[in-house]
């Protein structure tokens, strides 16, 4: 499944639909506002419940799997995101691959659109307030 997120709005996409925090709340209410990702709390915890619901898992296998996903998957997400991942209906998942566009040195950053991108140490790292690190340049 390809899973985007919009940092600033919460909303997440899968597939190209947008996925709606009330089918995984009527499951689970963890968050009564909705997603969030980053870190281990609450929103992530409906982010995950959701995404297992999204890939056929039965209530009661996403209700059981969803903390794993979040702590594995949901809290390392940064930002602005795109990734694609194999999450089955029998609440297991594959590695996330990575597919947000890579920035270049004196870009904006994709993330938190407040800073550029520069080469700090020969890594692509974000000068603004996120200070995501990108990578090798």
């Amino acid at each position: 499944m390809r899973i985007k997120g919009k940092h600033d709005s919460g909303e997440v996409w899968v597939d190209g639909r947008p996925l709606d925090p009330a089918d995984s709340q009527a499951v689970w209410n963890h968050s009564p506002t909705g997603f969030a990702w980053g870190y281990s709390g609450s929103g992530p915890a409906q982010l995950a419940l959701a995404l297992l619901l999204a890939a056929g898992c039965v209530p009661e296998v996403a209700v059981a799997r969803h903390q794993n996903l979040k702590g594995a998957v949901v809290a390392g997400l940064k930002g602005d995101f795109d990734v694609e991942i194999d999450v089955r209906p029998d609440g297991t998942w594959g590695e996330p691959v990575d597919r947000s566009p890579r920035p270049v040195a004196e870009e904006e950053c994709p993330n938190c659109r407040n800073g550029t991108v520069g080469l700090e140490g020969g890594r692509l790292v974000c000068r603004g307030e996120c200070g995501n690190d990108f990578g090798k340049a």
